[in-house]
């Protein structure tokens, strides 16, 4: 991420309906996972730390993120320890194991996506597991991409084999953010057909009622997923563990 977007990072990660709908979607997942009581927990790449909260409803947490100007601000939200990190070869908190490690939208920031799954597979306990999140589909590439100095996006089939790769098995694999794809879609043509605007999209906060109704929408999702994958989405999501 550019240093111009902190700023604009920190000011919306806790009430931009993305990140809103994303916690509530994680917050089922989590809740099927069924994990110990008193789950050691790590985030890597927990940004400004606005997962760290939820999370820690699960158990305790520790996180670390790259970028040492998030870290004040993450620090403050309930996490046991945050530390700067940096994958592949650079984690924090050595010889911990974790019952949960959440890498949520960081994997698509990896030069070596499977190199550094081998790394996190082993911190993870023998019942562990990892959630990933990563955003979906290379003709999706957006000014968003570009500012977060994103190297890929994914399909689904790419994500599964980058964790098969790395030694994980895959228990769970969906697309999610499915119900505003074709908004997103129509949003993704206005840019490459205007050009993109002075504040990225996923980054610019919409009017309070506008964001209430889209959290709501993106959130819901968590009902379908509950019963099924889905085909096609703006993410995807994968739940895996050692093999």
């Amino acid at each position: 991420m550019q240093p111009s977007t902190y700023d604009l990072h920190l000011a919306v990660a806790d009430h931009h309906w993305w990140w809103e709908g994303r916690r509530r979607i994680l917050a089922a997942e989590l809740d099927r996972l069924r994990l110990p009581g008193g789950a050691k927990i790590l985030e890597i790449g927990c940004g400004s730390g606005s997962t760290i909260p939820l999370l820690a409803r699960y158990g305790a947490v520790w996180a670390t993120d790259p970028d040492v100007g998030m870290l004040a601000e993450a620090a403050c939200r309930g996490a046991e320890e945050v530390l700067p990190g940096r994958l592949p070869d650079d984690l924090p908190f050595a010889g911990r194991q974790f019952d949960l490690i959440a890498m949520l939208d960081v994997l698509e920031h990896l030069d070596d996506d499977s190199g550094a799954l081998r790394h996190v597979r082993e911190r993870l306990t023998a019942d562990g597991r990892l959630f990933l999140a990563v955003p979906a589909y290379a003709w999706l590439w957006s000014r968003q991409d570009d500012i977060s100095h994103h190297k890929r996006r994914y399909t689904l089939p790419r994500l599964v084999a980058a964790c098969h790769v790395a030694g994980l098995v895959v228990e769970r694999a969906t697309y999610f953010n499915t119900l505003l794809f074709p908004m997103a879609v129509a949003a993704r043509l206005t840019e490459k057909l205007r050009g993109p605007g002075k504040t990225p999209l996923g980054l610019s906060l919409p009017p309070p009622w506008q964001n209430a109704v889209l959290a709501a929408l993106f959130g819901s999702e968590r009902h379908l997923l509950a019963r099924c994958s889905l085909p096609f989405g703006l993410s995807a999501m994968a739940i895996c563990r050692q093999r």
